[in-house]
């Protein structure tokens, strides 16, 4: 899941640099540059743009890579709690990272 989270980030990153070379954005993410974006200031940006609908899953996405990156070591508990649904987050950063490069390979 972490890595799928960091490709998740990566795409997203990728869109908004390319969108914004373009000018198809109304807005950036705080930061002067794209190697200063944080994730939370890109999901704002995708939302804000109008590039996704559902910022739900965006922002849940969003958490799950943050617990997954600076988060502690999840308990026994936390852990199999999260391989009961390791298929459907997987899937959603999956079809999330498609849907960015679909996107990107279209603009």
């Amino acid at each position: 899941l972490f890595l799928l989270s960091k490709e998740f980030e990566a795409t997203l990153k990728m869109y908004l640099i390319k969108a914004n070379s373009k000018n198809k954005l109304s807005s950036l993410p705080q930061g002067k540059t794209p190697d200063k974006w944080k994730l939370v200031g890109m999901v704002d940006c995708a939302k804000n743009n109008g590039i996704i609908t559902d910022y739900a899953v965006f922002h849940f996405l969003r958490q799950e890579r943050n617990n997954r990156a600076h988060g502690s070591m999840p308990s026994i508990e936390e852990r199999r709690i999260l391989m009961s649904s390791v298929q459907y987050i997987a899937g959603m950063y999956i079809d999330y990272v498609k849907l960015l490069d679909d996107l990107y390979q279209a603009l």
